[in-house]
């Protein structure tokens, strides 16, 4: 992997987060807020969203509100939560496939499903066809 070597999220790292607490969602939910992640894309590319509510349940937030905060929630904040946002019968998905919490240090899907076709898993890596390059799939992002 190349993560990068800065987050928008490391205190101190910008102007907006010199004051951040690693215990806001938690604060925020417990207010009645309902959470939605995002990336500072392309600073912090979006492939690295989960880590966001990996972050924030680590630091207190449950793990369901915080793959809500990540699914859910923003697909309902942008008024889409009737077409995506959760795996109901009818709307629109890509998904991965977990061997355990993706909440976890270091979780790496083990299937990736894009308008119903595996991409990635069991041997397929047909990232090429997304990307125009050819990459492992470790530098894909992580999945074996």
């Amino acid at each position: 992997h190349s993560f990068p070597t800065r987050r928008s999220s490391d205190l101190g790292f910008k102007m907006e987060a010199y004051d951040a607490s690693v215990h806001a969602p938690k604060l925020l939910q417990e207010a009645g807020v309902v959470l939605a992640f995002k990336t500072d894309h392309p600073v912090i590319d979006a492939q690295y969203l989960i880590h966001e509510a990996a972050k924030a349940h680590h630091y207190g937030l449950g793990e369901q509100a915080a793959l809500q905060a990540v699914t859910r929630n923003p697909a309902r904040l942008i008024g889409l939560g009737g077409r995506v946002g959760t795996l109901e019968p009818g709307k629109e998905a890509d998904v991965l496939v977990w061997p355990g919490s993706p909440l976890q240090l270091g979780a790496r899907p083990e299937r990736v499903f894009i308008d119903g076709e595996q991409v990635v898993g069991d041997g397929v890596n047909t990232q090429q066809a997304f990307s125009g390059s050819l990459r492992s799939e470790s530098e894909y992002g992580g999945c074996d």
